[in-house]
């Protein structure tokens, strides 16, 4: 009957831990200590185009590293076989060759203190690196506009300190913009000409 009770317990642990990896929104790839995938969720299959039975058995840094980051790919293999903890944002690639940008979480797996297994996480940040892109592109060309007036522009906090100056009020104050952000008029200025601008 004990027997019975634990190794119903087990399954019941296994059918949950199968659960957490099927439903999970990542992808998730478990590899032997080799780096041969062992198992693979349906998030992986979607994100990369293979199917389970193309990939079992497999290299994964073989399968989804681009020739571009082979190295890096590897010195992450070698350092979650060698049990550390990884956590990277990189580019990883599909099946029909097309590139992911990825954020990516890479440990060993450790039964009774052994290790037995690996795991990579990988959840597609291609929308937040698009939004960060279009941000920085909008970023530029903002502060192309702004430099390219002969007006003071700048920006101030609550506490009036600068939050951004451009090119125009940089020369006015004699200083680069380095030496600007997080300072006053006071700091830069005689004291007169500080109050009248405060």
């Amino acid at each position: 009957t004990g027997r019975k009770q634990a190794e119903g317990e087990i399954q019941r642990e296994r059918a949950f831990f199968d659960r957490l990896v099927e439903s999970a929104p990542e992808g998730i790839a478990i590899a032997d200590t080799q780096g041969r995938i062992m198992r693979v969720n349906a998030e992986f299959v979607r994100m990369f185009g293979y199917g389970v039975d193309e990939v079992v058995g497999q290299y994964l840094d073989d399968l989804v590293v681009p020739p571009a980051r082979q190295e890096e790919a590897k010195a992450l293999t070698r350092s979650t076989i060698q049990g550390e903890k990884n956590l990277l944002e990189t580019v990883r690639r599909r099946k029909d060759g097309t590139l992911v940008d990825v954020s990516l979480i890479g440990a060993s797996i450790l039964v009774a203190g052994k290790q037995e297994a690996v795991y990579a996480i990988y959840r597609d940040i291609t929308d937040r690196k698009r939004a960060e892109e279009a941000l920085r592109a909008s970023e530029m060309r903002y502060r192309t506009f702004i430099n390219a007036t002969s007006d003071l522009v700048f920006l101030k906090d609550e506490s009036f300190r600068y939050l951004m100056s451009n090119e125009a009020n940089n020369s006015f104050l004699g200083a680069s913009e380095g030496n600007v952000i997080g300072r006053t008029d006071f700091d830069l200025m005689p004291n007169e000409a500080a109050e009248h601008c405060r």
